[in-house]
């Protein structure tokens, strides 16, 4: 009896405690709350079958996991849901900005759910309204969704900056761009949490947080409400930003960018930008090795640009990342692109636009372990990789390019590298990359950005942010995809590589087929083709050796020739007691000479014209100059035949072209030079020009050379641009070249885009035609200076001290006694290293010029160049170094200058030209 006492007491007493512990948290787990469902594009929306999306509704069920609500969305205007809420025929609202007055009728959370402004957006294409111009504004009609804090806020932002407004209020903010769109208004004001497409934004503003409301008859959702928010805001803080990312910044083509006055005025006053690029950075951006022009995602993102701001952009890039970005500082406004990091971007001179790609990292490897990591030197992603995979760790081989990594990885020289997908997508097209592993890089995102350079305007950082914000997902896709599907020609390797088992099976079932097949034949069929075949392929062979022998034996003429003659001379020059015929025979060596340069540089320029290596150089070309080039170069020898040459021009005042100088100038003179070449003494040669613009705005020019010489045959007329082509004919025998100047002259007609024609007869004279089209800027926005100089006396250069850098005695000589001649003082240094010692060990202005060799022993020119200027010494950095190299290509000159030279001289040395040289940079430089 007692124990049952016990038990009935002990049960009483459970349920005493059970009831004193009141009603848990959890009542209301799995009630249906009522949502008031205003639609705002990508805040809220509700599609024809009423089912709802966007952001609240995401964060809504983020906040059902903390209370097992379910929702029962009631649509309804935005106003009408404010009044349901106030009179708790709904539970909560969403979106909504905190004021004084709505705090008094329902109950906001203590955290908001996300942060959005307002912003004036009109019609795209209304180019009354610049971005933030606000006396463009005043005046104007507004649409507002009626009951939006906008309202208040655009009546604030009027009063603020005194302007008026007329302010149309529409039940739904869908009416209201109906009103837009048909012209009954000239602008909307939106809050930023809604998705707006095909309009521009031309002012943004009150940047506030909007939060969810409950009704304040509904106290226990609200307690539920707030204690969900306040921990998501705690354990899952990026919620708002990652929904605002997928519903609010979404871009599509249609969007309008609207610029300010000022970046208006720098468009209309920037027709073209000069932007660095890497050339080895495959499929973002790279040098095409054909065409020497960039190529990748970043050239087709540019032309995107110019669609948009109509700004043209000329590409720049030296050999490596690393060299044109050291090469072009100072020199360019933008760099193409660069990893997104505030601080690698400011030690390189860019500021950063906001990032245009964000790209996985994956890390590429030849099987499971990591030992060994190759990445390419001066890279952002390596500085990244560092940081996670510290050199304490892992051993690190460094490589200049990305491409060079991933082969590291596959000769097995490493073990593994990091590439962003991109790359790995764009290199897994190479079919023996195909069977490296690749898996994604945990914790490393490589984003990329457009960089501008520091010393440039705000307005240019600024135009590019706007557009590389508006720059569509679809279009960046499009271009995405088309640089990283890269359309390699199917080969029997590149089956085997990626189908080695499917390849060798399919190799076995052919050779099977073959032999059957040929069982199957009749043997003297097979014999009759085998023959021919055979014929063929000796044709073939012959043709290509006979094509060899007759290069060879063309150019042991051309330089046996000039070579007998400078043998023949210079023998008989010793031999000759007479001065008189002595110099004779001195002349005729100096023409042979000069026959056997021009031979040589005519082989290397077709050469490099063949291969597809000559890169073309553009700058202003202004017709002043042309002419002068003309009256210097061409007219004394015309004059030294007495022949009568007239410039007949017809250009277009104030505008400049852009051009190639020194292959313009290649192709005039090798058209006038065989006029003058082939029309007889006391002929006439004219050369015509005539500019016009073209309805693309480009510079359309045809240019003319005219005489009245001998003329051509038809027959040769055919094949007068083919390399090595000459007519023969008695009355030319004595003005044979070396049949390489047309063919150079059409390859570089060609690589500019331009056509080259012929109109000649026997004995009556011939006309070429050059006609292209080009680039172009306005005279005025180039900024000249212009200094005259009289350096007629070479006899000023006597006492002056001169430091030669060349390894070679006989150059030495030779250059020593050319200067010896005008009575300078010269000294000698072997190679660079000495010249260097001698210069620094030397007086604060002893040396007047330095002649510099480029190809030396110990230190090379380069250099010693670049020592000479670094020397702590007030003359280091105004000594005038000249290059004096067999090294005489465009390039090498261009290098020269980069490197800190003042000049370049070719070899053979041209004494006048030497002199000419030291007159116009050392005599200016005494004179200051």
């Amino acid at each position: 009896m007692r124990r049952k006492i016990r038990c009935i007491t002990t049960l009483i007493v459970i349920i005493c405690m059970v009831l004193c512990l009141g009603t848990p948290s959890f009542a209301t787990t799995g009630k249906t709350v009522r949502v008031g469902w205003y639609t705002m594009n990508g805040l809220q929306n509700l599609d024809s079958k009423g089912k709802p999306s966007g952001y609240n509704y995401e964060y809504l069920q983020a906040v059902a996991q903390y209370t097992g609500w379910k929702y029962e969305f009631v649509p309804a205007t935005f106003d009408q849901c404010i009044e349901m809420l106030k009179n708790g025929d709904v539970d909560i609202v969403g979106g909504l900005v905190n004021t004084s007055e709505r705090a008094k009728a329902m109950d906001f959370t203590d955290a908001s759910s996300g942060s959005a402004g307002d912003r004036l957006v009109a019609r795209a294409g209304d180019k009354r309204f610049p971005y933030g111009e606000f006396s463009a504004f005043d005046g104007k009609t507004v649409g507002v969704m009626k009951g939006a804090v906008a309202e208040q806020d655009l009546k604030e932002l009027c009063t603020k900056h005194n302007i008026s407004v007329r302010i149309v209020e529409a039940k739904t903010i869908d009416k209201a761009f109906k009103m837009l769109d048909s012209k009954k208004i000239d602008m909307v004001v939106v809050t930023k949490s809604m998705n707006v497409s095909g309009y521009k934004e031309v002012l943004s503003f009150s940047q506030k947080p909007f939060y969810f409301a409950a009704s304040k008859k509904s106290p226990a959702i609200y307690n539920q409400l707030n204690d969900a928010v306040s921990q998501i805001e705690n354990l899952d803080s990026s919620l708002d930003s990652r929904l605002a990312s997928k519903y609010f910044d979404s871009k599509t083509k249609t969007d309008d960018i609207s610029f300010t006055k000022a970046e208006l005025k720098y468009i209309a006053a920037h027709k073209q930008i000069n932007v660095g690029y890497d050339p080895s950075w495959a499929p973002i951006e790279y040098k095409d090795q054909t065409t020497g022009n960039m190529k990748g995602i970043m050239k087709d993102v540019y032309a995107e640009i110019t669609k948009v701001t109509g700004i043209k952009f000329n590409f720049v890039a030296e050999d490596s990342f690393s060299e044109t970005t050291k090469g072009y500082k100072g020199k360019i406004q933008m760099f193409s692109s660069l990893s997104y990091d505030y601080d690698w971007g400011s030690r390189m001179g860019y500021r950063m636009t906001q990032p245009l790609l964000s790209i996985p990292v994956m890390r590429v490897s030849n099987g499971t372990k990591i030992k060994t990591i190759a990445m390419p030197s001066g890279y952002y992603i390596t500085k990244l990789v560092e940081e996670m995979y510290p050199s304490t760790k892992y051993e690190y081989k460094f490589c200049p390019t990305v491409k060079a990594c991933i082969d590291a990885v596959y000769r097995n020289k490493a073990d593994s590298t990091f590439v962003n997908s991109y790359e790995l997508s764009y290199y897994r097209n190479t079919p023996k990359y195909t069977r490296l592993k690749a898996q994604p890089a945990e914790g490393l995102q490589q984003q990329v950005s457009v960089a501008v350079a520091d010393n440039q305007p705000n307005e240019l950082y600024s135009i590019m942010n706007k557009v590389v914000e508006s720059i569509s997902e679809e279009d960046l896709q499009r271009i995405i995809n088309k640089n990283t599907a890269v359309d390699n020609e199917v080969t029997l390797g590149s089956l085997i590589y990626t189908n080695p088992i499917q390849s060798i099976g399919i190799c076995i079932a052919f050779l099977l087929l073959a032999f059957g097949f040929a069982f199957a034949l009749n043997k003297g069929k097979m014999e009759r083709r085998r023959n021919k075949e055979l014929a063929m392929l000796n044709e073939q062979l012959a043709n290509a050796n006979s094509a060899k022998s007759e290069f060879l034996s063309r150019m042991s003429h051309d330089i046996r020739t000039p070579m007998n003659g400078i043998i023949g001379m210079t023998y008989l020059a010793k031999k000759q007691m007479n001065p008189e015929e002595t110099d004779k025979c001195l002349d005729k060596i100096n023409t042979s000479s000069q026959f056997l340069l021009g031979l040589i540089n005519d082989v290397l320029d077709m050469s490099k014209a063949e291969s597809g290596k000559v890169t073309l150089i553009l700058e202003p070309y202004h017709y002043d100059e042309f002419a002068e080039y003309l009256n210097s170069i061409i007219l004394p020898l015309c004059e030294s035949k007495n022949q009568t040459f007239k410039i007949k021009a017809e250009t277009i005042k104030g505008v400049v072209l852009l051009g190639d100088k020194l292959r313009l100038n290649q192709i005039v003179f090798n058209l006038l030079s065989n006029a003058i070449k082939f029309t007889p003494e006391g002929g006439n040669i004219t050369i015509c020009l005539k500019e016009k613009i073209t309805p693309d705005n480009k510079l359309d020019m045809t240019l003319k050379v005219i005489d009245n010489g001998i003329g051509m045959s038809e027959e040769f007329q055919k094949v007068l641009f083919d390399p090595f082509s000459q007519e023969y004919r008695n009355d030319i025998s004595e003005s044979r070249g070396t049949g390489l100047g047309l063919a150079i002259t059409k390859k570089m007609t060609d690589l500019m885009g331009g056509e080259i024609s012929v109109i000649s007869k026997l004995g009556k004279g011939t006309t070429f035609t050059l006609h292209g089209v080009f680039d172009f800027i306005d005279d005025n926005s180039l900024k000249t200076a212009e200094t005259t100089a009289s350096l007629t006396d070479a006899d000023k250069l006597k006492g002056k001290h001169i430091l030669i850098c060349e390894d070679h005695p006989l150059n030495q000589e030779i250059a020593k006694a050319l200067l010896e001649e005008h009575g300078i003082n010269v000294e000698i240094a072997e190679n660079g290293a000495i010249g260097v010692e001698k210069f620094s060990q030397s007086p604060i202005g002893y040396f007047d010029a330095i002649l510099m060799d480029i190809r030396m022993p110990i230190v090379d020119g380069y250099e010693a160049t670049g020592k000479i200027r670094a020397l702590d010494r007030r003359d280091s950095e105004t000594v005038p170094i000249i290059a004096m190299t067999a090294d005489a290509f465009a390039s090498d000159v261009e290098k020269c200058t980069k490197i800190g030279m003042n000049g370049h001289i070719a070899k053979p040395i041209d004494p006048d030209k030497l002199v000419d040289t030291l007159m116009e940079l050392v005599l200016p430089a005494v004179k200051q």
